[in-house]
């Protein structure tokens, strides 16, 4: 038998319900699987999501599913005219006609075709029709949870870090490059990093972060500030700052990536600039004792 195992999905944060999935795929295959995947997803497409909201970036996404073992990535362009294919004519002209496929995997919550019509009752008679192996996987779950990426951007919307990276698998990160600031940090002794993350990713909630910031290849404890400073500007901007614990150089210019541990506490207004500063060296006396742990 010739033709392509293909795992269709978005596969947004790669978590650990796709590391299993595709686990089941490489059994069933017993040789390479392919991944089709889309750009831009689909709910950024159709404007119902527009910034915020991916788990990875499409860059991302491709280094952590070659890291799963994935031989090959097909990325499609969702546009008008995927977004009109039936279910039918999704199946025929882009899975059998374009990729040629032999065996299909998906989740038992698939769904394809226009306005997601198709299910995986389709797809199995679908299959049967044109003589395609279709498996179902059944959901992948912690503790009785499903993980999804639905539930993982929840979680971090709460600054629930912790328990995101129970179902990615590895902990969350934003990665993006260091664009210089007001320099407010270094006049109150604390240096910051400002990173500048691609629009469409999602933040974790507003707040104070212990975490892991890489540079250079070399990792660093740090602390992280997601807010739009409330005690320094009425009305300021969503920045996120790290300040990375014994960094003096300047970093403009320089890829970041933040790896998010623990959150410590939530944004908050201080009474006094004075006040802010108290707190932040509190902070880092609590990021040190738990980033000890790590």
């Amino acid at each position: 038998m010739s033709g392509r195992t293909i795992v269709p999905g978005t596969f947004d944060g790669v978590h650990l319900g796709h590391l299993f999935l595709l686990e089941k795929a490489k059994e069933i295959a017993c040789g390479a699987v392919t991944v089709l995947t889309f750009h831009p997803h689909p709910l950024i497409f159709l404007g119902e999501k527009r910034e915020d909201f991916l788990l990875t970036t499409p860059k991302e996404k491709e280094e952590f599913l070659k890291y799963a073992g994935v031989e090959e990535i097909i990325t499609l362009p969702f546009d008008s005219k995927l977004r009109e294919m039936t279910a039918e004519h999704f199946f025929r002209e882009i899975l059998i006609e374009m990729l040629s496929a032999k065996k299909i995997i998906v989740g038992e919550d698939f769904r394809f075709g226009r306005g997601r019509e198709g299910d995986v009752e389709e797809l199995l008679n679908l299959g049967e029709l044109y003589d395609v192996e279709v498996f179902i996987c059944p959901p992948f779950k912690i503790n009785g949870e499903e993980v999804k990426s639905e539930r993982i951007r929840n979680l971090l919307k709460m600054g629930e870090v912790k328990r995101a990276k129970e179902m990615l698998g590895r902990f969350y990160s934003l990665r993006g490059m260091v664009v210089k600031g007001k320099g407010l940090g270094r006049k109150i002794g604390y240096p910051t990093a400002n990173l500048e993350v691609a629009r469409e990713k999602l933040l974790p909630a507003k707040g104070i972060y212990a975490v892991k910031g890489k540079v250079r290849g070399e990792i660093h404890d740090a602390i992280c500030y997601i807010g739009d400073s409330p005690t320094v500007s009425e009305g300021g901007k969503l920045s996120v700052e790290v300040h990375i614990f014994g960094m003096e150089r300047e970093l403009a210019g320089e890829e970041l990536e933040v790896f998010f541990i623990e959150r410590i506490r939530e944004e908050r207004k201080f009474p006094s600039l004075k006040e802010l500063v108290e707190q932040i060296g509190e902070d880092i006396r609590e990021a040190q004792r738990i980033l000890a742990s790590y």
